[in-house]
C-alpha cells in the first residue's frame, strides 16, 4: 500500500526515478501471501500508465476492475473502477470507461456511499466535457454539488475537482461569469506549494477565464502550463490544458504561435488512441 502511494506521487510529479523505485519495491513483495492483490492491480496500472505503455496499460486496467469488483471495501472497489476508467478514457476508450464509471455509480448508491456517488459524477461530466455534450455535463456537476451539500462532505480534494470541473462546464455553456468564479475557487485551494497536475489544473482554469491584460504573471502562468504539455505520457487532463492556453491565447499577440504548437499536438496525442477535443479545434478556428 505504501508502494501504490509512493507510485501514484511519483506519477503526479512526473518523477520516472521515483516511479520506477516504487514499482520495485512493488516487484519484491508481489507475490507474497500477505501482500493485497488488488494493491498490485493498481499498482501496475498507475505504473504502466505511467510509462505510456497503452497495451500493457489497458490490459492492466482490466484486471484492476476484475479485481475491484471482488475486493471487500466498498470504497476501494469504487476507487479501483474509477482508476480503470480513466485509464481506458485517457487512452481513447470512452465507451469502456462510461461503463465502468456507471458501474461505480451504482455500487456506491445501493450502498449509501455518498462521496463515491459524487465521484463518480464528477468522472461521468469529464466525460461530457470531452464529448462537448455540456447539458450532461451539469446534471452530473449538480448532482456532485448536491451531494456534497447534503451530506456535508469536506474533503478538500472533492471539492477541488467539483470546483474544476464546473469551471470548464461553464465555459461549455458561455457563462463567463459562473466559469471565473469556479476558477477562483480553485485557484483559492492551490497556492505556489502545489506541483504537478494540481497546480496545472488550477492554472488552467485562472487562464481559460482570463479576461484581463496579460502580465508578468500571466506570462509565467501560460509558460508554465504549456510546459506540462507532452512531459509526461499519461496527462488525463492535457486536453483541458490545451484548451485553457488557447484561450488564453486569443486576441493576444502570442495567439498564432500558440495555434502552431497547439496543432502540433495532434499526432502525438491521436497516436494514444485518444481523439481530439473538438473544443479545441473549434477555438482554433475562431
Amino acid at each position: 500500500a505504501d508502494a501504490v502511494m509512493a507510485l501514484f506521487q511519483s506519477s503526479n510529479l512526473g518523477d520516472p526515478v521515483a516511479l520506477a523505485a516504487a514499482f520495485r519495491a512493488v516487484n519484491s513483495v508481489r507475490y507474497s501471501p500477505d501482500v493485497n492483490s488488488f494493491d498490485v492491480c493498481r499498482a501496475d496500472v498507475i505504473y504502466h500508465a505511467s510509462m505510456g505503455d497503452r497495451a500493457k496499460a489497458l490490459e492492466c486496467a482490466s484486471q484492476l476492475a476484475d479485481a475491484a469488483r471482488i475486493v471487500p471495501d466498498v470504497q476501494l472497489a469504487c476507487k479501483g473502477l474509477r482508476n480503470s476508467a480513466e485509464v481506458f478514457s485517457t487512452f481513447g476508450d470512452a465507451a469502456r470507461a462510461q461503463s465502468l464509471l456507471h458501474e461505480s455509480r451504482s455500487l456506491a448508491h445501493d450502498l449509501e456511499y455518498f462521496a463515491q456517488v459524487a465521484w463518480s459524477d464528477i468522472r461521468l461530466a469529464d466525460l461530457c466535457i470531452e464529448d462537448m455534450d455540456f447539458d450532461g455535463a451539469r446534471e452530473y456537476v449538480n448532482s456532485a454539488a448536491n451531494i456534497v451539500v447534503k451530506h456535508r462532505l469536506l474533503a478538500p480534494v472533492l471539492t477541488l475537482d467539483l470546483n474544476f470541473h464546473s469551471c470548464w462546464v461553464a465555459i461549455g455553456e458561455g457563462d463567463s461569469t459562473s466559469a471565473l468564479r469556479a476558477a477562483k475557487a480553485v485557484c483559492r485551494q492551490v497556492d505556489s506549494s502545489h506541483s504537478g497536475t494540481s497546480l496545472w489544473a488550477a492554472i488552467g482554469a485562472k487562464l481559460a477565464t482570463f479576461g484581463g491584460k496579460p502580465s508578468k504573471e500571466t506570462a509565467r502562468d501560460f509558460a508554465i502550463l504549456k510546459s506540462s504539455v507532452g512531459s509526461r505520457p499519461f496527462y488525463p487532463n492535457e486536453h483541458l490544458a490545451l484548451g485553457a492556453l488557447i484561450l488564453y491565447s486569443q486576441g493576444h499577440s502570442e495567439f498564432d504561435s500558440t495555434k502552431s504548437f497547439v496543432e502540433a499536438q495532434f499526432q502525438r496525442i491521436e497516436a494514444t488512441g485518444r481523439p481530439i477535443w473538438p473544443f479545441i479545434t473549434q477555438q482554433l478556428n475562431t
